[in-house]
């Protein structure tokens, strides 16, 4: 402060620098203090020779430094409130007439100078804006401070329908870095949609609730709350009928088919998600992939690969999770990347892909540690469990698939329980322990008949079969019923590769149902794809040649 004053000429130059920062350029200092350049370069000379700042460059390209925050901490407190507010408010002014470069890439810096003038809506504006950049670039800790900085600041102002608007646009981003930062179930989640519901209610909304509602909609899939999602869906469907616009009806298809498919219901889902794609417009739907949380298409890309795979097409839903991890890169957002890889992992989990499962958690494991995606880390977990297993690490295997699952439901998701569940009694089955496997599978079972999420729940039948056949003569009778239920439960949904499979277990079985051979041989005609794989390839085996015929007796 001493020192400063001693410079006493020149100390409103260097006040007007701190107020800018600790750094600032001179293009910058020349536009806040209004000096003729003469006149600031003889100031900038003394402050540099004084030794408070730095300089780097010459002219109107040259940038300062103060030598040491408190040299900058100096300078600040030396002014009146008054003055502070004043020159915060001119600089901000400046930034935003004069540099839109920082007003598009720094918008941050904007958001402080209103705020520190109590320019509150310029400050909640720019908050947001900044919200918005960080989340676009997965930077999740900083998007969600600068949203509650926004609605911090919007809580200071008097009750508008514009304040309503604004807050409306927050809480959906926000409910789209909840999402990435903390799950699909997380309370964060669930407290910013149903906010902007009421938001919307107040507003007399319809266009800005359908990504409310499809948050919701995600909440209540993930929560395991299956038939508060299809209620959602059904409302979106409504809504978008009655509109007649057919961008909104892509979004309600969309979220029509994503609702469809933990309930098993796989025709349903695939009619919806095609239809979606078939409304599909880069132009008007992927602006909104923050909004959503995702990109629209890579969602619906991926639903569908996950519906292809038990409707017999598994070549297809392969082909489909590809194009959504393509699309991903493309539009460079890292969230919905991590969508197809967990899912495309889970889908190579299931056709015994250990190496494409191996592929797509390395690197959904790289960006869910970068951006600090809490959900699909735990799915990252639980993929790297199962390869660890499959290698017959049974004990690692065990461990990490524990402490993945764990780390899921903490998130507050139920959904895929029972599948990961299943994928622990698939790795007691390998390691000798049948009596272990049956009650995880007793678990598994158990929790659907909870939550209703049947989407693998003939699957996990046909394992309940084949673990209590492994157990022993006296249950041969209970385990030839769970694989007639399998078989019937699987031809309900019309998902030809778990029947495919039910089929393939009862002709194994030591008492196999009469005419079980010649079922499978039926199932077997109706594929046309995925013929190389280790089911299509032991099905056509049994059901077609002498040796299964002989082994099948």
């Amino acid at each position: 402060m001493a020192r400063l004053d001693r410079l006493d000429s020149i100390r409103d130059v260097a006040q007007v620098g701190a107020v800018i920062g600790r750094e600032f350029t001179h293009e910058l200092l020349a536009a806040a203090t209004g000096l003729p350049e003469l006149e600031l370069e003889r100031a900038t000379n003394q402050l540099v020779t004084s030794g408070l700042v730095f300089r780097r460059g010459s002219d109107n390209q040259a940038s300062y430094a103060f030598k040491h925050a408190l040299v900058q901490d100096a300078a600040y407190s030396s002014l009146l409130h008054s003055r502070r507010q004043q020159l915060h408010a001119r600089i901000g002014l400046i930034l935003e007439e004069r540099f839109p470069e920082i007003v598009a890439t720094e918008p941050e810096l904007l958001a402080h100078h209103f705020g520190q003038a109590g320019l509150l809506e310029k400050a909640v504006e720019y908050n947001e804006l900044a919200g918005r950049r960080a989340l676009s670039r997965s930077v999740l800790t900083e998007a969600l401070a600068r949203f509650d900085n926004a609605l911090s600041g919007l809580s200071a102002l008097p009750p508008s329908e514009e304040r309503s608007r604004r807050e409306l646009s927050i809480q959906l981003a926000l409910g789209s870095t909840h999402v990435a930062a903390h799950g699909f179930a997380a309370p964060p989640t669930a407290d910013a949609y149903r906010r902007a519901r009421e938001l919307c209610e107040e507003l007399g909304e319809t266009r800005q609730l359908f990504p409310v509602l499809y948050g919701l909609s995600l909440y209540h899939i993930y929560a395991a709350e299956f038939t508060e999602a299809r209620s959602v869906a059904d409302r979106l469907l409504e809504l978008a009928e009655a509109d007649n616009d057919s961008g909104l009806s892509f979004f309600a298809h969309r979220a029509a088919g994503v609702s469809a498919f933990p309930a098993g219901e796989f025709t349903r889902a695939r009619i919806h998600l095609e239809e979606a794609l078939a409304l599909y417009d880069p132009r008007a739907h992927r602006a909104p992939a923050f909004v959503y949380a995702f990109d629209p298409r890579v969602v619906c890309l991926v639903y569908l690969a996950r519906t292809l795979l038990p409707l017999g097409f598994p070549d297809q839903a392969l082909a489909a999770n590809d194009e959504a991890v393509a699309e991903a890169h493309a539009v460079d957002h890292r969230n919905s990347l991590a969508l197809p890889l967990f899912f495309g992992g889970v889908i190579r989990q299931i056709i015994g892909d250990h190496e494409g499962v191996q592929e797509q958690c390395s690197e959904l494991t790289r960006i869910a540690s970068e951006a600090g995606f809490r959900l699909w880390l735990a799915g990252a977990t639980i993929l790297s469990a199962w390869t660890k297993a499959e290698a017959g690490d049974f004990g690692r295997g065990r461990l990490e698939l524990q402490r993945g699952i764990t780390e899921w439901r903490a998130t507050g998701a139920e959904f895929m329980v029972p599948y990961f569940i299943a994928l622990q009694a698939q790795i007691e089955v390998r390691a000798g322990d049948p009596g272990a496997a049956l009650l995880l599978l007793e678990a598994a079972q158990a929790g659907i008949e909870r939550t209703k999420e049947r989407w693998f729940a003939a699957e996990i039948l046909r394992l309940q079969g084949e673990v209590l056949l492994q157990l022993g003569e006296d249950k041969t009778r209970g385990s030839r019923d769970r694989l007639l239920d399998a078989l019937a439960t699987a031809r309900a949904q019309g998902a030809r590769f778990w029947e495919l499979r039910a089929a393939l277990s009862l002709v194994r079985a030591n008492c196999p149902a009469p005419g079980a051979r010649e079922q499978l041989a039926l199932i077997y005609s109706g594929f046309t794809e995925g013929l190389t794989l280790p089911d299509l390839q032991a099905a056509q085996t049994l059901a077609t040649t002498k040796e299964g015929r002989r082994a099948a007796n």
